[in-house]
């Protein structure tokens, strides 16, 4: 258990506004106790009553009513918010904020961040549009950490002509600043451009936002900003095996809106498309549409989009549709962005809205796919609806389940489908609730149900996925679509279960690597993502597919390396970066049986020490336990076999030791194999060593040959060079002979078997 926080950049208790907390606990299972504190815009910090989550549920909390029983001093105030919570994994909480202007269509959703300290010199990059003259708008500024940071605010024109000024934001203080105000400072003019925060150090603890309002026509649009970590590799954005970066707007409201936004008849909207070059270079983007109607979907060609140095342009999709490059009868479209450059040096902003501002959507951006997401809060009832679109932006099909939970996490409706490349299907949750459609497995939501969360998987590829999400919720009350997010989900932090792994010469342990999912906790076996394996010394011991194998007495390490997939480390907590971990382990290989974890399974009971052998011979009544000097696992053992048979001793080995019913001490040995027509199937080991020692007896059938490790037949040779220590760090040398192995059919009678014949 681990001590985490999140943050969101803003809340407002001002006169008119109302600000809900909403947390989703993506535990699965367990409960989850979060602590929000609000802190006022100069930092200081207020805590509420703790909240406690039952498993896949959303608690939502409205911060006036709180305040009001709490802490009414805060009411009229506004800052930023943390998150305060103890989990197993980082992202067992979905966190949001829904801003609400009280009686007006004016409504923000803010997703909670984390601290990034990797994140050190970079910016916030992000696009200012001021449609009109009555368009107030916040450009705000967070500081998370109990440090001064100081950045630097650059404003850029549409044609990229620049301006910029110092801003310093003490320890966790929250600053509102207006991009209009400071165009007019800086001289700059039009109605769209760029901007971005630049930090030398410390931009992982900023949080920004921009936010539109008009309160004249009830107009409002978050303008999103995205972070810019210039040391990120394109290899670790390269989702879905795409070509070029590539960044996706799920789901644009076209020109004729989708009845299902219940927009007033006749309402017309102006979608468009705000582009950046953020790379200081003339660059060459290409952007495309995948569009759907009621009736049918299609792609429309790539447009070329040519950059200069810091230039923002507008896509005009309505001229477009007018153009029939798209139809004028589709209702939504997904926008795909891509172009030869690394990431974030793109970045754009969708709008769709009819000419007032009253009525109109919006859909994020995000390069993002994933295997496993997690959403926040889903609303249907008389005002409201929840519409859902599922894509698939990888270059193979993949087969997309949504998971809507309800009753606390309790009930569950699963939807199933299989996604081509390119390919998108969606989801209107109302219509599933109103028109009682059954899911997959026939199951139906109730009719009364109104809220609850919901969960993407990909079935098809678990590790790297190619899924992606969009989500607008309708207010039918004032004829505006807000959006909001999902947050990835993968394994983080994989590590080798046996370390160290002990071995003895030519035998092999199988390792196992395991990973914390970084949304639903608990351990997932990830052995199966890495089939890269190997050592740092392959004359001590060889790895392959995660068998680990002694070769001789020493120390090394053991390494794995994943396939290229999806993490969910929290270092890039925004995302879930495309990574090749290397974990890896510490091996001893020894011959004292001591400390040889391959053989020692249950030194009280030979069936699990000699499987093969007492499968063979039946019970073996004859086993005592008691005193001698050979330790296993700190239990001193000595087993006692009734034997007969004639037997041949080798030179220096006393006679008691090949003589019946005789006292003998498990040593340390060799890894033969018995090999019946193709399968050769390991029974147990040779055993060779000291006087105390003892060679061990194995039951061959007629037709099945037994043979060593290094190949002989029924009559072999093996060339024994052993040493035998009570330790991995100091060997002695005991013994060097040849010996001949004959083994020979046993005869079973009883409890007696027949010793193998035994030459030098």
């Amino acid at each position: 258990m681990e001590n985490f926080e999140q943050y969101v950049a803003y809340w407002t208790t001002e006169p008119g506004w109302r600000t809900e907390l909403q947390l989703r606990n993506n535990l699965d299972p367990g409960e989850l106790t979060v602590t929000a504190a609000l802190r006022t815009a100069d930092g200081a910090e207020t805590a509420l009553p703790p909240v406690t989550i039952k498993s896949g549920d959303v608690a939502s909390l409205d911060l006036s009513d709180a305040l009001l029983k709490t802490a009414p001093k805060l009411i009229g105030v506004w800052g930023s918010l943390v998150l305060r919570y103890r989990a197993t994994v980082h992202h067992a909480l979905y966190a949001a904020v829904m801003l609400r202007a009280e009686g007006r269509p004016i409504a923000f959703h803010l997703d909670a961040f984390f601290q990034s300290i990797q994140f050190a010199a970079g910016s916030r990059e992000g696009i200012w549009w001021l449609p009109r003259e009555s368009v107030t708008d916040y450009l705000i500024l967070t500081n998370a950490s109990g440090q001064r940071l100081d950045s630097r605010v650059v404003l850029y024109d549409a044609r990229g002509k620049a301006s910029n000024q110092k801003i310093r934001l003490a320890a966790r203080e929250t600053n509102r600043l207006s991009i209009r105000s400071l165009l007019r400072q800086a001289g700059l003019t039009g109605s769209y451009g760029g901007f971005k925060i630049e930090m030398a150090q410390g931009a992982g603890n900023l949080d920004s936002t921009h936010l539109l309002f008009d309160e004249l026509t009830g107009f409002s649009a978050v303008m999103k900003m995205f972070r810019h970590d210039p040391s990120t590799t394109l290899f670790s954005r390269s989702f879905g095996g795409v070509k070029e970066w590539t960044t996706r707007a799920p789901m644009l409201a076209l020109s004729e809106p989708d009845p299902a936004l219940r927009f007033p008849a006749g309402t017309i909207l102006q979608p468009k498309v705000f582009v950046r070059n953020a790379s200081g270079k003339a660059l060459t983007a290409h952007i495309r549409f995948n569009w759907r109607s009621e009736t049918s979907s299609g792609k429309s060609a790539p447009l070329a989009l040519a950059f200069k140095p810091n230039e923002t342009q507008v896509v005009d999709v309505a001229a477009l549709q007018a153009q029939k490059a798209l139809p004028g009868d589709a209702h939504w479209a997904a926008v795909i962005l891509s172009g030869p450059i690394q990431p974030d040096e793109l970045l754009a902003v969708a709008a769709s809205y009819d000419p007032t501002g009253r009525y109109g959507a919006q859909t994020p951006f995000s390069d993002q796919l994933a295997s496993h997401w997690e959403a926040g809060k889903w609303e249907v009832d008389a005002v409201h609806d929840s519409l859902v679109t599922i894509g698939n932006g990888g270059n193979r099909p993949e087969r997309a389940q949504l998971t809507i939970l309800y009753n606390e996490g309790k009930g569950q409706y699963q939807v199933e489908q299989m996604l081509a490349p390119d390919e998108q299907t969606m989801l209107d949750f109302g219509k599933l609730i109103r028109d009682q459609i059954p899911d997959k497995d026939g199951r139906t939501l109730p009719l009364d149900l109104a809220s609850g969360t919901y969960r993407l998987r990909d079935l098809t590829d678990s590790a790297a996925g190619g899924l992606y999400e969009g989500k607008v919720i309708v207010d039918k009350t004032y004829g505006h679509a807000a959006y909001g997010c999902m947050i990835c989900c993968g394994p983080e932090y994989p590590t080798m279960e046996f370390d160290p792994i002990n071995l003895i010469i030519q035998a092999y342990e199988s390792q196992v690597i395991q990973a914390p999912n970084s949304c639903g906790g608990g351990v997932q076996n990830v052995t199966l993502d890495f089939p890269t394996w190997w050592t740092d010394n392959s004359l001590i011991a060889t790895a392959n597919n995660a068998k680990i194998t002694g070769v001789r007495v020493g120390s090394t390490n053991h390494h794995a390396q994943s396939k290229p997939m999806y993490w969910g480390f929290r270092e890039n907590a925004s995302s879930c970066p495309q990574s090749q971990p290397e974990p890896s382990a510490d091996t001893n290989v020894c011959n004292n049986p001591s400390t040889a974890s391959s053989i020692l399974k249950d030194p009280l009971n030979l069936s699990s020490v000699y499987p093969n052998l007492l499968s063979g011979i039946g019970n073996v009544a004859a086993v005592t336990v008691g005193p001698s000097g050979t330790t296993w696992n700190g239990q001193s053992v000595t087993e006692t076999v009734t034997t007969g048979g004639t037997n041949t001793c080798p030179s220096g080995f006393p006679t008691n030791v090949c003589s019946g019913g005789t006292t003998f001490i498990v040593g340390q040995g060799y890894q033969p194999v018995v090999k019946e027509g193709s399968n050769t199937v390991p029974v147990g080991p040779l055993l060779v060593g000291t006087p105390n020692e003892f060679f061990d007896q194995y039951s061959v059938t007629s037709n099945v040959s037994l043979l060593d490790q290094y190949g002989g037949g029924n009559s072999c040779q093996i060339s024994c060079s052993q040493t035998y220590s009570n330790s991995c760090t100091t060997p002695q040398p005991i013994l060097n002979h040849t010996f001949t192995y004959t083994f020979t059919k046993s005869t079973i009678s009883g409890t007696k078997v027949t010793l193998v014949t035994v030459s030098e």
